[in-house]
């Protein structure tokens, strides 16, 4: 993540960089509460927290996802190249998962219906197989 936001031009502050080695070892869904807790924890700034997943979004490293009703915020934070996520909604697990054959599917719709799509976004959401067995992730 580091060298592809300074890539696109993107300083590193300590404070960023605090962020971003705690969103390194993250597996599951990052609320926001939770996010601004922990740079508070950091002695990082709030304004800090939203303009660097601002960054994170722009750069495609971070994915937003809301709660059905709209009460919460998550981030997923990606360090592959086009993928989907698949993500637990009992313990809030994410797993970033290709799907070549899909991805070819999901041209030839495009192509069929005369569109010419500049991206997608797909995400599952569901039972892991830890929470399915009632012993979460």
């Amino acid at each position: 993540m580091v060298d592809a936001l300074r890539a696109a031009g993107y300083r590193l502050t300590p404070d960023r960089a605090a962020l971003l080695s705690y969103l390194a070892q993250r597996e599951t869904l990052v609320s926001i509460g939770d996010l601004v807790e922990q740079a508070r924890e950091l002695g990082v700034s709030r304004p800090t927290v939203f303009r660097l997943l601002e960054a994170l979004t722009a750069q495609g490293m971070a994915v937003r996802f809301t709660e059905e009703n709209g009460s919460r915020t998550f981030y997923t934070f990606c360090t592959r190249s086009h993928h989907h996520h698949i993500v637990c909604t009992g313990c809030g697990r994410v797993e970033q998962v290709e799907t070549p054959h899909l991805e070819l599917e999901l041209r030839d719709v495009a192509e069929h219906k005369g569109y010419e799509v500049h991206r997608h976004n797909l995400e599952l959401f569901g039972l892991c197989p830890g929470c399915r067995a009632g012993r979460p992730a």
